[in-house]
């Protein structure tokens, strides 16, 4: 019965994820072979894509009632197949890695039917594919066969041999060079979704460590597109973690115009790595050039009509959304437009509906992260705290900064709203989990002191003194990059301003 039930929520999820295009392709797949009325398969899979929320008891006690089906466990299996399989049938073009494994596969099979002068013909138009779009694993494989094919027809001689190796031995060169760079852009990368931004000097030594060449002088010349690529975006991804002027600005503009000199190049994994290239520039001129930020922007939210159908699939959608809204919310929070934001939560909400399963845990994250900062600084404490409680409730696995950010943002909310009774608490577990971290710094030692001390104290007066000294404490750390982490989100001086003028007007 588990299995059962575990096929039912996989159908479900699979139908739910496909588009409009997708299942009226599938229907008429399944019926290829139906004279007359309807394929039960069809029959099964409009059940499924009936329901709006997985029901497990409600699906299979209208599979059960179902007429049309007989052998539950059989059927469900035979469509969640027939599924997968309709999927790769509509997608075998869709993409240039497709398209040089479908022309690969042919290869194979012709050349084993003996038809060695048609396997020829195919193998090179995957060859030709292969070497414009950097598959170097690809162009392995595609010598590999057309070596075997001049061995099967003993036409193979020294020199044929030379140059097939050759180009393996060049395939292998290429990969192997592309894939250092990959894979030090892969692990800064990792490094800050996990912490986010630099919040110490032994996590700046530990980026160092990871590309120790990334300010010797630059490469003149690479090997491979892909090399290039990966060169650029782990230098972006370095000084991005480490801000030094306007640096990772200068490969940014590199790395969009590398892009943009051929866009027939904009596929594959490279959308997505087009499209945080374009994150990293928005988020740079958010700060710098607010104009050429929202030309992006707008570039970024209609990449369909620049890039072509490639940007229709549910995981660019979801990508371009994340990317687009959580700049869209620090443009707000840096520009303290809180409330011209908070006009399109309507529209974020729909969005979050359609695309969230879909989106980047670590956007995720920071989106509500940013979300919640920006109701707290248009004073809808309520509303704040509900985003808040999004973030702190998730084990901190990721965006530790903004994990931290939360932590002291919630107690901020509570001390607003009149919690009293339950602060100690929440100031002591958060103790512990800044302890833990080894996050406890100078902000958030003052600002748990001065706290402490607030909730104890209802005379006025009291009140306006300790606001008065822990701004004073805290302003020497707003221009300091490892204590400034929460000031550059939550508008403490601001708040602080607030309060001790409502104080002393009162």
């Amino acid at each position: 019965v588990n299995l059962t039930m575990r096929k039912s929520k996989a159908i479900y999820d699979l139908i739910q994820s496909l588009s409009t295009n997708e299942k009226r392709f599938y229907k008429i797949y399944a019926s290829r072979h139906q004279i007359g009325g309807e394929n039960n398969y069809v029959k099964l899979f409009n059940l499924f894509e009936g329901f709006k929320h997985y029901d497990e008891d409600l699906i299979q006690d209208k599979i059960t009632r179902a007429k049309f089906v007989k052998y539950q466990a059989a059927e469900k299996n035979y469509l969640y197949q027939s599924i997968i399989e309709c999927l790769d049938i509509y997608h075998k073009d869709s993409s240039v890695d497709r398209q040089i494994t479908k022309y690969i596969n042919i290869g194979r099979v012709l050349a084993e039917k003996k038809l060695e002068e048609q396997s020829v013909k195919v193998l090179s138009k995957a060859e030709q594919l292969a070497s414009f779009h950097n598959r170097h694993e690809s162009l392995i494989t595609i010598y590999e066969l057309q070596k075997r094919k001049d061995y099967s027809q003993d036409s193979i001689d020294t020199e044929k041999l030379r140059l097939y190796y050759s180009g393996i031995d060049g395939a292998i060169d290429k990969l192997s060079k592309a894939y250092y760079y990959h894979k030090i852009f892969d692990e800064l990368t990792f490094l800050r979704r996990r912490i986010g931004y630099v919040i110490s000097h032994e996590v700046e030594q530990k980026v160092k460590a990871f590309f120790p060449d990334a300010e010797k002088k630059d490469e003149t010349r690479f090997s491979s597109f892909d090399e290039e690529v990966y060169y650029l975006l782990a230098k972006v991804e370095y000084y991005r973690l480490l801000p030094k002027g306007d640096t990772g600005l200068y490969y940014v503009n590199r790395i969009i115009k590398l892009f943009e000199a051929d866009t027939k190049r904009i596929t594959g994994e490279y959308i997505e790595n087009y499209i945080y290239v374009l994150n990293v520039f928005i988020v740079t001129h958010l700060y710098k050039n607010e104009e050429e930020a929202r030309f992006i922007l707008n570039r970024l939210k209609n990449l369909e009509e620049y890039i072509g159908p490639l940007a229709k699939t549910i995981a660019v959608k979801a990508k371009i959304f994340e990317v687009y809204y959580t700049a869209i919310s620090d443009l707000a929070i840096k520009k303290h437009d809180y409330h011209n934001f908070l006009k399109i939560m309507d529209e974020i909400q729909e969005g979050l509906n359609k695309y969230e399963q879909h989106m980047t845990p670590t956007f995720n994250l920071v989106f509500k992260s940013n979300i919640a900062c920006i109701y707290f600084g248009a004073g809808l404490y309520k509303e704040a705290l509900k985003w808040c409680h999004a973030v702190v409730n998730e084990a901190p696995k990721l965006r530790e900064d903004a994990h931290y950010i939360m932590r002291i943002l919630f107690l901020v909310l509570h001390y607003e709203l009149g919690n009293y009774l339950i602060l100690p608490s929440l100031i002591k577990s958060t103790y512990t989990f800044l302890g833990k971290r080894k996050r406890m710094y100078k902000f958030e030692t003052i600002f748990i002191k001065y706290l402490r001390r607030l909730i104890k104290t209802r005379v006025r007066k009291e009140n306006i003194k300790l606001f008065e000294n822990f701004k004073e404490e805290i302003l020497p750390l707003v221009d300091d990059p490892f204590e400034n982490t929460v000031m550059r989100d939550v508008d403490v001086l601001a708040w602080v301003d607030e309060k001790i003028k409502k104080l002393k007007a009162l």
